[in-house]
Parts: C-alpha cells; sequence; structure tokens
C-alpha cells in the first residue's frame, strides 16, 4: 500500500460509501487510499453487513436525503467549486503513462458513480483557491493608495545635512529641488533562475532594468541599485548568509563604475530578505536632504521568505522623514506573492506591474518610465493618476486570471475524456455507463466556463464602481483629514492594523 498523501485525493468516495454502507470505519479506510487503489474499497464495502433492521434503514435514508451523493459533489456547482480534493495527476502533476497504469488497475464493472469519482481521482483539479482569487481581486482597497499618495506630499522637515553644508547658493538649491533619486531592488534568489516561456527571470530583470535606467535623464535622476538573496543559497544551510545582506552595487556619481558590469555578476543563488532591504535603502535616504524625491521599484518574482515582515518595513518607510514610493516589475508572480507584493505597493502609493509574457518587456519599462517621470503638482493628481494605474492593473489581472482558469478547465476536460475513453477501450465500462460519464464531464466544463465568466464580468463591474467612487473622492476632496496628526503619529499609534 502506498503511503499516506498530504493531499486528499478521494474525497469524491466518501459521501457514496456512508449511503452504502452506513459505516465509518470504511471512510476511515478510504482516507488511506488512492484512486489507483479502488479496488481495495471494494474488498472493504463487501465486508460489511448485507442487511440492517428496519429502524436503521430508515435512519440510513434519512441520512442520504441530506447529504448528496457521489458524483453529486462533483456535478452540482456549488460543489465543484468547494471541493477540497485534488487529482493524483492534476496539473503539472500529470503523467500519461502513471495515470495509464493506474487506470489498468481500475477493476472492470464500476457504477457510474464510482467510474467517475476514479478518473477525478486521477486527473481532477481543485478550483477552490482559484475561486478566492477573484474575490481577493475584485476587494482591493483603494482607499489606501488615496492616503499614501496624501502622505507623499506633506510637507518635508528640515534637511539632515550639516550646517555648512546649507550654505549653497539659490543654483544649487534649484537643483537640488529638481534631484529625484531611483533606486532599484533586484531580487537574486533562487526562483530567479526559473524561466518565462525559455527566458529566465534573472535575465528579463537585467533587461528592464537596463532599458529603464539608460533612458533616464542623469542631470536630474540619481540612480542606486541595490540586489538582495545574492549570497549563501536556496538551501536550509544558506538561509542564514542569504537573509543577513542587501548591498549596494551601483550608484551613477561613481566613476567608473559601469551598470551593465555589475549586473553582469550577479546570479540567482539564495533567499529573499526583503524586508532587511527596504529598511537598509529607508536608513540611507534618511540622511538625505529634505528636497529629495524617491522612487524605489522592486524587481522580483516574490515576496519576503527571511522570517521578517516587507509589509511593516513599507509602513515604516512610509511614515519616515523621507518621501518614497515603492513600485513592483513582477515576474509571473504567483497569486500569494502579488497580493502580498500589492499590498506593499499600495501602502506606499506606487504602483504594480507583472511580466507574464517576454515580449511585453518592452512596454513595461516604458510604463514604469512614464510612472517615474511624471511630476505632479498636488496630491490629488498624483491620487488620481496612481488610482487609474491601479485600476488599470486590476483590471488586466482579473482578465489574466479567467483565462488562466478557462485554460485550466479545458486541460481538465481534454484529460478526463481522455481517461474515460482509455476505459472504454479496455472494455471495462458499458456503454451506457460511458454515456452518463461523458455527459458528467462535459456539464462539468460548461458550468465551469459560465461560472468563470460570471465572476469576471461581475469583478470587473465592481472594480469600475469602486475606482469610479474613489475618483470622485478626490476630485471633491473629500479625503483630505487633519494628515499631519493621522499620517504622523498613526504609526506609532497602532497603525500596524491598516
Amino acid at each position: 500500500m502506498r503511503h499516506r498523501k498530504k493531499s486528499y485525493v478521494f474525497t469524491m468516495l466518501l459521501v457514496p460509501l456512508v449511503s452504502m454502507t452506513g459505516c465509518a470505519t470504511v471512510i476511515e479506510e478510504i482516507q488511506t487510499k488512492t484512486g489507483s487503489q479502488i479496488e481495495e474499497i471494494d474488498k472493504l464495502v463487501a465486508t460489511q453487513p448485507a442487511s440492517k433492521p428496519a429502524s436503521e434503514e430508515q435512519e440510513t435514508q434519512t441520512n442520504e436525503q441530506k447529504m448528496t451523493k457521489s458524483p453529486a459533489p462533483n456535478t452540482d456547482l456549488s460543489l465543484i467549486i468547494e471541493d477540497e480534493g485534488k487529482g493524483e495527476y492534476a496539473s503539472s502533476s500529470y503523467k500519461p503513462a502513471k495515470v495509464n497504469r493506474a487506470l489498468q488497475q481500475m477493476p472492470k464493472g464500476l457504477s457510474k458513480d464510482k467510474a467517475y469519482a476514479y478518473l477525478l481521482g486521477l486527473v481532477g483539479e481543485n478550483y477552490k483557491e482559484d475561486v478566492s482569487q477573484f474575490v481577493t481581486i475584485e476587494n482591493r482597497d483603494y482607499k489606501k493608495i488615496i492616503e499614501a499618495n496624501q502622505a507623499n506630499f506633506l510637507p518635508q522637515p528640515e534637511p539632515k545635512v550639516k550646517k555648512e553644508q546649507a550654505n549653497t547658493n539659490e543654483t544649487n538649491v534649484q537643483d537640488e529641488k529638481r534631484q529625484k533619486n531611483i533606486i532599484i531592488l533586484l531580487d537574486a534568489s533562487g526562483s530567479m533562475a526559473a524561466e518565462i516561456d525559455g527566458v529566465p527571470k534573472m535575465e528579463l530583470a537585467k533587461k528592464v532594468i537596463s532599458q529603464i535606467t539608460e533612458q533616464l535623464d542623469a542631470q536630474k535622476y540619481q540612480v542606486q541599485v541595490y540586489v538582495y538573496g545574492h549570497t549563501g543559497s536556496n538551501a536550509s544551510e544558506g538561509k542564514e548568509e542569504s537573509c543577513s545582506n542587501a548591498d549596494l552595487i551601483y550608484h551613477d556619481n561613481q566613476q567608473n563604475l559601469q551598470l551593465a558590469d555589475q549586473l553582469a555578476q550577479i546570479e540567482a543563488t539564495g533567499w529573499t530578505p526583503l524586508a532587511l532591504t527596504i529598511d537598509q535603502v529607508r536608513d540611507h535616504m534618511q540622511k538625505q536632504t529634505a528636497s529629495e524625491e524617491n522612487k524605489i521599484i522592486l524587481v522580483g518574482d516574490g515576496t519576503e521568505n527571511c522570517d521578517q515582515d516587507a509589509l511593516m518595513s513599507a509602513r515604516m518607510l512610509r511614515y519616515s522623514d523621507v518621501r518614497a514610493d515603492i513600485s513592483m516589475i513582477g515576474l509571473s508572480l504567483n497569486a500569494k506573492d502579488e497580493n502580498e507584493l500589492r499590498e506593499i505597493v499600495d501602502v506606499t502609493g506606487g504602483v504594480m506591474q507583472n511580466i507574464e509574457d517576454p515580449k511585453r518587456l518592452h512596454e513595461t519599462a516604458s510604463r514604469q518610465l512614464q510612472w517615474m517621470t511624471q511630476t505632479d503638482r498636488s496630491w490629488e493628481e498624483s491620487a488620481l493618476r496612481t488610482l487609474s494605474n491601479a485600476y488599470q492593473y486590476d483590471q488586466e489581472r482579473l482578465l489574466r486570471h479567467r483565462e488562466k482558469l478557462l485554460k485550466k478547465v479545458t486541460l481538465e476536460n481534454e484529460r478526463l475524456l481522455n481517461t474515460k475513453s482509455y476505459v472504454i477501450q479496455s472494455q471495462k465500462l458499458d456503454s451506457v455507463t460511458d454515456d452518463e460519464i461523458q455527459k458528467w464531464i462535459e456539464d462539468r466544463k460548461q458550468q465551469m466556463e459560465h461560472y468563470i465568466d460570471r465572476k469576471y464580468q461581475e469583478g470587473s463591474d465592481k472594480l469600475y464602481q469602486k475606482w469610479q467612487q474613489n475618483i470622485e473622492k478626490v476630485r471633491g476632496n473629500e479625503t483630505r483629514p487633519t494628515i499631519e496628526k493621522n499620517v504622523r503619529e498613526g504609526y506609532s499609534n497602532g497603525e500596524q492594523t491598516e
């Protein structure tokens, strides 16, 4: 017998066997099985008493009415999207040869319910997290973006420079006020060695950094590049070293230092000390003059994994004495990391981008340049622009999620049909059972497709309404609070619950 799996791949068999046997011990035994050992379940069922007293029979019938039998959990939409089960060879775990071997073990003459459950136990998908992602995207809090833009336009404190440095002529002061710092944080963690359409993420990251920096006006913008995750290794023994280092590898007022040369030496290596890096950048910026403005850009594929709190570090940056926002250029971010990084961007008033297609690299760099070089005259103007960026990104993200999920449904359908054809050709099922299972498979696909389209449209409409409401608030200046008190004192008074 195989070892017990952490992922329960045969949930769909539980309910029918309860109704057939009324015996809890059978359920407990089934939980140790996988989809490819259904013949063992038949033996367990065969050992149960053939008859029951009338009162027990009535109780069983009552229980059956309360519970939905298999394969109803796989034909009713509400149960499909809530099912926590997953086929042993679903998604990227699909291995045709192993699936065929499992199908060869399938006994002949199974009922249509159990046969369909067998197929789902092999290649059926789990849609629960996918569905919850629709909710996460449509529930974006645009209020945070407005508050962050207000904070970024607060009067700055006195310059933190020595008194003798303050004696400068008017021309220098004007030049200083025009100074903007572009601080790029490059993720060099081990996962950056992965590829997007055959191109390593690290290669894409270096290209987008080069495209951005090459087009900046050196008279107005000073570039700094930090790297993190470039030491140690991504194994457990390399974690301590990797999580302890973030280095400034380039700033363009250094002579004889070429950014391309510095980037060429960086390889995807270790863990992701994002919080440490943000803290280090904040400490450096606090030594600047008050007139300097800072644009921070994260370029990477994941969030903090060094047991620190990157969101807290972002909040501390926002409530520090420096003016800075954090934007993100993600490289095929997974849903969890994208959600967490989105919080970091929103709390500081930056913008979010995610590269899924290497062909859109130039477009991504152009968008980031436009964001960095735009000069806003007021917090309202900045807020309107940031809200529009956020809304556009969320609509694109919603569309990406829809397309990704529809592909998942189509692929599952193809695999279910292939497995059904295999067992029919092997004469394990009769033609009547074949027709029933065919109908269930097609119904599953159609229901999921309709549901995905509906959730996409609902989410899109909800985002539009929220965007419009917040745009009107900014235009009506309804959101301006006593900023000096709420923002400057907010962090020390429990702003962590924002």
